[in-house]
């Protein structure tokens, strides 16, 4: 019997090695993928939020409040928010946002009374 390894047995060696290492690198590259995903999400749920409670905060009659369509023109976390007239006490409000699936629509509710939210 001879000693060591032959020179096929060392290539079968290193092709499954190579196999092995790639599979884990594609691992690795598709977690990073994931987590900047979900990093974004993430980012963009806080200014939604964020947005949310400095409208709420807001007085009832508030520039920000009025009827239609509105641009942010400071370091507002939100670029557009929608504000529609439901009733002489109450007030609804959409942030339409895009994520991986298409347009979405964060939407609440103003009132002089009480705060309420749902998410689309």
């Amino acid at each position: 019997m001879e000693r060591g390894t032959s020179f096929i047995e060392a290539m079968v060696m290193l092709v499954l090695s190579l196999i092995v290492l790639g599979g884990i690198s594609s691992a690795l590259m598709g977690g990073f993928h994931q987590q900047r995903k979900i990093r974004g999400g993430f980012r963009l749920f806080q200014d939604l939020d964020s947005g949310r409670d400095y409208l709420l905060a807001e007085p009832f009659d508030s520039p920000l409040l009025t009827t239609g369509v509105h641009q942010s023109q400071t370091d507002f976390p939100c670029e557009e928010w929608i504000v529609s007239d439901l009733g002489t006490d109450l007030k609804e409000i959409v942030f339409p946002y895009m994520l991986n699936r298409g347009p979405r629509r964060f939407r609440f509710f103003k009132s002089r009374f009480v705060q309420e939210v749902c998410l689309d």
